[in-house]
């Protein structure tokens, strides 16, 4: 009697129990997860880049460009730059450190979460000080009135729904790092 109640047991439970993926799935997921960092990795390096070129460009912009803007307001943004470019330093180095063939899911699924709010407070923190900053320029004397008002709205307004693009991208490529099995 008590082998038939634990065998109907056994049946009400085996339809919640997940089957244990084999060798062949487990390379096929953790091949998943390879690509999913290294093209997260070479999105780092690619905003890296991008910044520290935007970042020359900025400081020596008191030179070249025809806008003229106030020096207090390119070390401004350069300065945020800069930060943005230590953030994005560290958020690499903590996806390199992650071993997809020798970590545990829940270490990865910690590295992933500590990346993600790395990125995001960074992207609080440069939004917070680059919004004020952009209007602040903008309805300067020189700028009110004059095509360099409008041509700061628009370049804010572009970059700021690319970086969105951008940042959401990251983002899900983040989720598809840390999910088992990886979607």
């Amino acid at each position: 009697m008590e082998l038939e109640e634990l065998k109907s047991a056994w049946q009400t439970v085996k339809p919640q129990i997940p089957p244990i993926p084999d060798r062949q799935t487990s390379r096929l997921i953790i091949g998943v997860r390879e690509d999913v960092k290294s093209r997260l990795l070479r999105r780092y390096i690619i905003n890296i880049a991008v910044t520290a070129l935007s970042i020359c460009l900025m400081a020596t912009s008191v030179y070249w460009a025809p806008l003229k803007l106030p020096v207090w307001w390119l070390a401004t943004f350069c300065i945020s730059a800069s930060v943005e470019v230590f953030c994005s330093a560290y958020m690499y180095r903590a996806l390199k450190r992650i071993s997809l063939c020798e970590s545990t899911n829940v270490c990865i699924f910690d590295a992933s979460i500590k990346i993600k709010k790395c990125y995001r407070n960074m992207e609080v923190v440069i939004f917070a000080i680059l919004v004020p900053l952009l209007l602040w320029l903008s309805f300067t004397t020189m700028f009110v009135g004059t095509w360099r008002m409008y041509f700061v709205w628009a370049l804010t307004l572009v970059s700021f729904i690319g970086e969105f693009f951008w940042y959401r991208s990251n983002m899900r490529y983040l989720a598809a790092l840390s999910s088992w099995p990886p979607a």
